[in-house]
């Protein structure tokens, strides 16, 4: 067993090739921003190396994955529909094998010797793991379980495994742990639920667990006891979804649901994360608590701007820049749109730059999780001006 730090990362996993590493996200991040950094500086060829191998990894492992009805499946599919994806990705895999093969080993092969080179498994937890890092390294063949769970479950609740790897979800629920999905405003039960086509499932509400590894409560604060536990079900005050092919999906946090002026709601995380894959972004947050529409609060990475050609050097000379803003603009008009599957209210209407990167202790938990209210709070007059009018 060996412990590592973010800042010596690299050389760590030289040295110690762990077979299993566990970490919250923010360790895979730094990793994929490594990894891609170094792609990017390497010459031409081996950039379109990489992005073949990419492309022929990606096709082979979804195609894997339809044949064992391991994509994300947030809603019924009949037999026939299942048979029909399960032969295209007998086909895509008869297909894509080979390239695949000889790719991973000219380019995914030297990566993961980078990274120690002996994975049989990673595990991510402690906050979510954007979508993208957990394609990027599934399919560059090195996998990622992700869990959930909170210290008041002790702290599991479900987690990924092997066998049962759907990306973007947090795995099957733990055994001898009862879950159940219950409508945020009427408290009814919607997950299981006879009453709804396969008991429920695909149907968004708040997590509620139960099981031997549940706390009895709180020490010394039956108050807040009895505000998170009832009947012995712990109120985890996550958003989530049972999937079909029996996974949990978190979508949110109940705390963190923006609800508009107009009665809509929205989870600002899965769009948070989203901007996040940007070069650009280094954080964001959104906002619009009783508001007609919702706003951004945007920190540049003002590397990534000047990557993309302007004449940057900081993050105030990116927010004095209106070639900036007009690439921030463009960025938000084409990732969060309804192309993409984004509904009306979950348009970003405004935005603000934020001159100073969020600090740990500070805006960000230990785990790099946002404080939404101490940003709002620290950001209040730029809060503001986004909907005086």
């Amino acid at each position: 067993m060996g412990y590592a730090s973010v800042k010596t990362l690299g050389e760590d996993l030289k040295e110690f090739r762990p077979d299993v590493m566990v970490s919250a996200p923010r360790l895979w991040e730094s990793l994929y921003s490594r990894i891609l950094s170094g792609v990017s500086k390497s010459g031409s060829m081996k950039r379109t190396m990489f992005r073949i191998a990419y492309a022929s990894a990606y096709l082979f492992r979804g195609s894997r994955m339809m044949i064992g009805g391991k994509s994300l499946r947030l809603r019924h599919v009949g037999r026939l529909e299942q048979g029909v994806g399960r032969l295209l990705g007998f086909f895509g895999a008869m297909l894509f094998w080979l390239p695949w093969m000889v790719m991973d080993r000219l380019v995914f092969s030297r990566i993961r010797a980078s990274i120690g080179g002996r994975f049989r498994f990673t595990v991510s937890g402690g906050g979510a793991l954007p979508l993208h890092i957990d394609r990027f390294f599934n399919t560059i063949g090195i996998p990622v379980l992700e869990g959930y769970g909170m210290t008041e479950s002790s702290p599991i609740i479900s987690v990924r495994l092997l066998d049962h790897l759907v990306i973007g979800t947090v795995g099957p629920i733990y055994p001898g742990t009862e879950l159940r999905i219950v409508d945020l405003e009427t408290r009814e039960v919607l997950y299981p639920n006879s009453k709804y086509p396969h008991m429920g499932r695909g149907k968004r509400g708040v997590i509620h667990v139960k099981g031997p590894q549940v706390m009895q409560g709180y020490y010394l604060n039956p108050e807040e006891t009895d505000r998170v536990l009832r009947d012995n079900w712990l109120d985890t005050g996550d958003i989530g979804i049972f999937t079909h092919n029996d996974c949990l999906k978190i979508v949110g946090r109940s705390k963190d649901t923006i609800v508009l002026r107009s009665g809509e709601n929205l989870e600002p995380v899965p769009i948070e994360n989203m901007l996040g894959q940007s070069p650009l972004v280094q954080n964001c947050m959104l906002v619009g608590q009783d508001q007609k529409h919702v706003g951004l609060l945007l920190i540049p990475a003002w590397e990534g701007f000047r990557d993309a050609g302007l004449p940057v050097q900081s993050i105030q000379d990116v927010m004095t820049s209106e070639a900036a803003a007009a690439m921030v603009d463009r960025l938000l008009q084409s990732v969060i749109s309804r192309e993409n599957g984004f509904k009306t209210h979950e348009l970003i209407r405004c935005w603000r730059w934020v001159d100073k990167a969020f600090e740990i202790g500070d805006e960000l938990t230990t785990t790099y999780k946002l404080r939404r209210h101490v940003v709002a709070a620290k950001h209040a007059q730029l809060i503001d001006s986004m909907f005086d009018n």
